[in-house]
């Protein structure tokens, strides 16, 4: 789970007329992760395969298209039954017998996406159509007119002023209607070199001709409703082509033929993947360890035992292993998260485990709001998991997370909830203050201006920052410390020695008292003792200014001895130690602070809510219109932090473990392990 799977790289060779059915058994168990033929083997690729791969990549993308056109994610069904006897053959076959089921979704998926360009064409010609509707005049009639040329237009609305000067200096007739606070409409008719000029000087107001196409009525009102019902036609066809092509027993002819299509495409990577001769087959591949008794199993059965497995061990000279992760269902999905930083290395740790406790964590405490917290949940689980199962789970969990750090805040739904439903009471009649994870800004709603207030507001802050600095330099050291054992699982013990270790003691040094005392205030008073003052007494004041020169000294010699070890020049080392020294002190100065966005993000959140708080009391005092109007906007901004806030704090969490955490220890360099694999179907080789 912390460190991926051991997988072991294999020669194969077999007899040709075995080769078929071998490569369907190793598809259909999934085990075998095929790579680019071995060197050094005499024979050729059947190029007629690298055709047919390229033919079924290219309907596999088509199929999936179609799946997301419809707002589905790709699916396939299990118990599928293919037969062949040659691969190409059966691949034309599949694609003929869903010929018409191929073309019927082509041509009307086809004619959808015809149907959204039409659309936002006419969406926007309404748009502009709508300011003008109330003019029932052929304004086009006019527009086309020989002897007199005439022109209508929008305009920034501070251009009134000037039309009348326009007007007297060019001989012109001009008319003007606002039609909101920022813009106007302007008509303008004379003779044509006269309209001309006249249109030269309002482009500085942001000139913008009114153009009503030729196949619409030239009544900027009757073109409006042509437009209008135009776009009610349109969406009622896409409505029946939608209806028709998601039919149940459509979608389940489909998922079956992307099934097939799938499973050849597969098929199709092992055979271009392998050298032939006349008489055998060779290919190259990779298995997990655990597996390979298997693979020898399932190779005698399906030759007869006519075959010969050379292993080369597990790693290769040339090119890249391929990782195998084994993670447990619910640490599985945030292994998407990992990958999105890239796949790790087969010898370095797989930080899945811990991200899966932490990002949870760090976005919980950027946005604690119950409430919020439960819009996330639902969001995920009835929004996001039926079209993305993996990425559903991730944000019901986060929104999960939120629900519990929001409960121990005293948030839900902001404080005009939270005060309603008790939730302060609650905390106090377990004996605390306030709730364990409150905001600064509930200083402001227990108590008037005073002393007293500000008193619970530093105590708050001083705690917000403790909680972000302590999480900074837990996680900061704990990626030094695992920095350290991936080089030494990776067999490099110098580069461990003399390079990751004196970063584990640097960092551990400067983030000891944020670990140590859990108190911004203690924390500072070393951080002054030890750095300003040289008052060493204090044994973390004196491990921070000791361990931290220790580390910068040790990380300098270090580069220097390895330079010389790999027999480069010295002054090539101490260049080196310079930028490591130089790199690791800012580190320190940025990454530390950079966790203050924990407690950036969290009194922010609070600080927004506080204030559609007041707002709303400052509206509710009109009376029961007023009410209502303080009621709808205390749910619109409720709205709008639980989507907002939640995107922000996810990203801010995302970048910490990035940019803040992954950098100390993580390279996700590696190539991820994918087997041949035919889920849910059986191929028959006649």
């Amino acid at each position: 789970m912390l460190i991926s799977s051991r997988v072991e790289e294999v020669v194969v060779t077999l007899v040709d007329e075995h080769y078929d059915k071998a490569i369907a058994r190793l598809a259909m168990e999934g085990i075998f992760h095929i790579d680019s033929p071995p060197s050094g083997f005499k024979g050729s690729i059947d190029r007629e395969h690298v055709r047919a791969l390229s033919l079924a990549s290219e309907y596999t993308s088509k199929l999936e298209s179609f799946f997301k056109a419809l707002g589905l994610e790709p699916e396939t069904v299990e118990g599928v039954t293919i037969q062949v006897s040659r691969w190409v053959d059966g691949f034309n076959k599949v694609v003929e017998e869903y010929k018409d089921l191929h073309e019927e979704y082509e041509r009307g998926i086809s004619r959808l996406l015809q149907i959204e360009t039409q659309l936002s064409e006419l969406q926007a010609l309404k748009a502009v159509l709508s300011q003008v509707r109330h003019i029932d005049v052929d304004v086009r009639a006019a527009m086309d007119a020989t002897r007199l040329s005439f022109t209508v237009g929008f305009v920034d609305a501070e251009a009134e002023e000037r039309l009348e000067g326009y007007a007297k200096k060019y001989n012109v007739v001009i008319a003007f209607e606002r039609i909101d606070e920022e813009k106007g409409l302007v008509a303008v008719a004379g003779d044509y070199p006269s309209v001309r000029s006249v249109v030269s000087q309002l482009t500085r107001y942001k000139w913008s001709p009114l153009s009503i196409p030729a196949n619409l009525p030239g009544s900027p009102a009757k073109a409006f409703e042509a437009v209008s019902g135009e776009i009610q036609r349109l969406m009622g066809e896409a409505d029946n082509i939608r209806s028709r092509l998601s039919r149940s027993e459509m979608i389940s002819q489909l998922k079956e033929y992307y099934t097939k299509v799938l499973a050849f495409r597969e098929i199709f990577k092992f055979l271009v993947n392998t050298v032939r001769t006349r008489t055998t087959r060779t290919f190259r591949g990779f298995v997990d360890v655990a597996d390979r008794s298997r693979l020898e199993r399932i190779l005698k059965e399906a030759t007869d035992g006519a075959f010969i497995m050379a292993s080369l061990g597990v790693k290769r000279a040339a090119g890249k292993t391929p990782t195998k992760v084994r993670l447990p269902g619910p640490l599985r999905v945030f292994h998407n998260i990992v990958r999105m930083y890239g796949e790790p290395d087969p010898d370095e740790i797989v930080p899945t485990l811990f991200l899966a406790i932490t990002l949870p964590l760090t976005f919980a405490l950027m946005f604690p709001d119950a409430g919020h917290g439960l819009l996330v949940l639902l969001f995920g689980l009835l929004y996001v998991m039926p079209r993305n199962r993996d990425w559903g789970t991730i944000i019901a969990i986060l929104g999960a997370s939120s629900v519990i750090s929001g409960l121990l805040a005293g948030e839900v739904f902001g404080p005009l909830v939270s005060k309603a439903i008790g939730i302060h009471k609650f905390w106090e009649s377990l004996g605390f203050e306030t709730p364990p994870l409150a905001p600064p800004t509930l200083a402001s709603e227990l108590y008037p201006p005073g002393p007293e207030r500000v008193e619970l507001s530093v105590t708050l802050l001083y705690k917000s920052i403790s909680i972000a600095l302590w999480i900074g330099g837990f996680m900061l050291t704990l990626g030094a410390l695992l920095g350290v054992v991936d080089a030494f699982l990776k067999g490099d013990k110098m580069g461990a020695i003399l390079i990751k270790a004196p970063k584990l003691l640097f960092f551990a040094a400067v983030t000891s008292p944020f670990l140590v005392y859990f108190d911004i205030g203690m924390s500072g008073a070393v951080l002054r003792n030890a750095l300003l003052e040289g008052n060493l007494e204090n044994p973390v004041a004196a491990f921070l200014y000791y361990g931290a020169i220790a580390g910068l000294l040790w990380l300098f010699i270090g580069n220097i001895i390895e330079a010389v070890m790999h027999k480069e020049s010295p002054l090539a080392g101490l260049g080196h130690g310079f930028l490591e020294v130089y790199e690791s002190v800012l580190m320190a100065v940025g990454n530390i602070p950079s966790f203050l966005r924990i407690m950036a993000l969290s009194l922010a959140h609070a600080s927004l809510m506080l204030g559609f708080t007041e707002l709303y009391h400052i509206v509710a005092e009109g009376g029961a219109i007023g009410l209502l109007a303080g009621v709808l906007i205390y749910l619109l901004g409720n709205l709008l932090a639980a989507g907002l806030e939640g995107i922000l704090a996810y990203a801010h969490s995302i970048r910490l473990h990035f940019y803040e955490w992954f950098s100390k220890f993580y390279s996700g360099t590696g190539v991820p392990f994918q087997p041949i694999s035919l889920p849910g179907v059986r191929i028959v080789v006649s």
